[in-house]
Order: C-alpha cells, then sequence, then structure tokens
C-alpha cells in the first residue's frame, strides 16, 4: 500500500490548497499539500472520505475484508457513547422499519398518481399555488417534473463527483401548456424517474448533495427522497383546489425520518449556542436533533416516563404528516403543540450548512 502511495504521488503531484485549518470558523488561513483531491480538484471531506472513499477502494482492491456497515446506526452508536455517564430519559427506540426499495417505488407512483389527480381536477392551470404564491400550478407541475427528469438522469449516470449536465435531463422545451399534453408529460416524467431507479437497482453508486449525512450516496436513497417530496408538491396541489389531504402514515413517518437523517444531518457546524430538538410523532415515533459546532447529529429515540432527563431545549409535537409539512414549510409552528425557545427553530428554517 505504501507503494501505490508513493506512486500515486509521484504521478500526481500534491495539490496546494489554502483554508482555514482546525477551526471553520478562524480567520487564519493555512496552505498544505494534498496528497488525495476530489476529481474537480477540491479537498476531500473528512467526514466522508473513510466510509464513502477510502474504505470502499481498500475493499475493492481486496487489501481489507468487505463489511457490511448499516450507516444510521454508527452515527446512533457515536451519539449514544458521547452521552455515556449521562442519566436520561432517552432510550433507544423500537426498530424503525424503512421501507424497501420496492415500498418507496411504490410510494412514488402512488403519490404521482395523487398529484396527477389533483392537477386533472384543477378547473384552471393558472391558479396560484397558496405555499408558492409566485408559481401557477402549471409553474408547480414543470418545476416538480423538471425536479424527477434530473433525479432521474443523476441516478442513470451512476458514480459522479457532480451532476450531469443540464441537457442531459432538459431539452430546453420545457412542459407543454396545454392540459392534457401537460398531464402526459407528468406522466412521462415519473416513468423516466422510476425506470432508471428500476434499472439502477438500490444500491448503484451516485452522486447526492447529502454526502456530509449519514444516509448513503446510492440510488436507493434517491428513490426514498423522492417520496416525501412528491407527496409534499401533492399536497400543494390539492392545498390550490382547497381540498388538501394529509400525507398517507407510511410516507409521514419514513418521509420525516429520512429529513432528519438525509436532510438535516450534518457535520458542518452549528453557528448558534448548542441546542436539543426533540420531534414527537402522535403515531409513536420521536426524533433527538443535537446542534453544536460538530454539526448537527439525529438519533431515533423513546422518551421514558419518571426519569431525570436531558431535557430538550425546544420541541414539537404533531402528527406525523404535520412533522413533515412544519419542516417543508407548508404549516406555521403554531399547528403543532410546542414548548420551549421557538427562536431555535427559526434559526434551523434559515441554516444552509452548504453556504
Amino acid at each position: 500500500m505504501a507503494q501505490s502511495l508513493k506512486e500515486h504521488a509521484k504521478k500526481y503531484g500534491p495539490l496546494s490548497i489554502t483554508l482555514p485549518w482546525e477551526d471553520q470558523f478562524s480567520d487564519e488561513r493555512v496552505t498544505v499539500s494534498l496528497i488525495f483531491s476530489t476529481t474537480p480538484a477540491g479537498a476531500i471531506k473528512r467526514a466522508t472520505f473513510d466510509g464513502k472513499s477510502w474504505r470502499p477502494a481498500v475493499e475493492a482492491a481486496g487489501i481489507v475484508p468487505t463489511r457490511h456497515v448499516q450507516c444510521l446506526g454508527g452515527r446512533r452508536d457515536r451519539l449514544r457513547n458521547s452521552l455515556s455517564g449521562r442519566r436520561s430519559t432517552v432510550v433507544e427506540s423500537r426498530v424503525h422499519k424503512i421501507p424497501t426499495f420496492s415500498d418507496h417505488l411504490r410510494l412514488i407512483n402512488e403519490r404521482s398518481t395523487a398529484f396527477h389527480a389533483a392537477v386533472a381536477a384543477a378547473p384552471r392551470l393558472d391558479m396560484q399555488v397558496p405555499t408558492h404564491p409566485e408559481r401557477t400550478l402549471f409553474d408547480l407541475v414543470q418545476h416538480v417534473g423538471m425536479a424527477r427528469r434530473k433525479s432521474a438522469a443523476i441516478v442513470a449516470a451512476g458514480p459522479a463527483d457532480a451532476p450531469p449536465e443540464k441537457s442531459a435531463w432538459d431539452d430546453g422545451m420545457g412542459a407543454p401548456r396545454e392540459r392534457e399534453a401537460l398531464l402526459a408529460w407528468w406522466t412521462e416524467s415519473i416513468e423516466q424517474l422510476t425506470s432508471a431507479l428500476r434499472e439502477a437497482g438500490p444500491d448503484r453508486s451516485c452522486w447526492t448533495w447529502w454526502d456530509d449525512s449519514p444516509s448513503p450516496q446510492t440510488s436507493g436513497a434517491w428513490a426514498r427522497r423522492q417520496v416525501p417530496e412528491i407527496a409534499v408538491y401533492t399536497y400543494d396541489a390539492q392545498l390550490t383546489l382547497g381540498a388538501p389531504q394529509p400525507l398517507p402514515d407510511e410516507v409521514a413517518l419514513d418521509g420525516f425520518d429520512d429529513c432528519q437523517f438525509t436532510v438535516c444531518a450534518t457535520t458542518v457546524a452549528w453557528p448558534h449556542d448548542p441546542a436539543i430538538v426533540d420531534y414527537h410523532a402522535t403515531e409513536g415515533h420521536s426524533w433527538r436533533l443535537r446542534l453544536s459546532r460538530d454539526g448537527a447529529q439525529v438519533a431515533r429515540f423513546t422518551p421514558v416516563a419518571g426519569e431525570d432527563s436531558e431535557t430538550a431545549d425546544v420541541s414539537a409535537r404533531g402528527t406525523a404528516s404535520d412533522l413533515v409539512l412544519f419542516f417543508y414549510g407548508r404549516i406555521p409552528l403554531e399547528s403543532l403543540k410546542f414548548e420551549g425557545d421557538r427562536r431555535i427553530f427559526d434559526q434551523l428554517a434559515a441554516w444552509d450548512p452548504s453556504v
């Protein structure tokens, strides 16, 4: 291995890069030489290098035996270990059953059919969408359909350091404005997505924007991500008609779990005072989000009554559907039962770890 590394360094040479060292908030900049870099000549993220680059490479080379790791379990274990020595009401919850890849394909089709039905029932396509006042119903269909086509292109491209060029999923024509043609275009968009996912299967590696989360960078993770997104946009379309429906329990419970572990969890430092946020679904599931300079760590848990606890700074309780709709900004915090410092929710809503 040492010889291989020497040959690599000799062939490609180190890359000089200047960045904050140790403390990303420091004004001090340090120039270092990187032996390894990403394809676009950037710094490799330490949080994902071992599990998503180095370990798979040495396994593929036969240097070490292949191991099977459940990504979410590892993050939960690290969080639990960091809390050792504290008396708490937080215990590991009963196993959260994540729907299978086939389940996610089924749910994509079910929510897409519901979206289609709402658009078909609308009296006009120029109706304003209440949750997106700048958009009409036509705009909503085009936006959501284009996003599905882009997701399909990402999955079809396989392993990559960046998403494919826009020409891979957008022909520049846009969606047709006539209703029947628009609905056919929507159906085609979903067929492109589900066909790409079926061809890839659940384990194909591909580019994702959540590389600093514990969720895998795979086609299966893309399939899971589609479900709450299409479900929430279906809610938007139904709301436009004045007949919004709650998200189905299966969609909402898994959707909120995915939102926490894929969208919220990150190794990027939380820029405010450390905080603990608890979410409780009335269906019996709970999540704890721990915010600190180590990032945002998520764990599923079961509250145990009658014991001293590490109290959350703020908590929200509601149906899983309402938790998802609140997470996506479709309903206000007042629609949930909440306790604690609501400013933390405002800070979360404004925080973009990618910036």
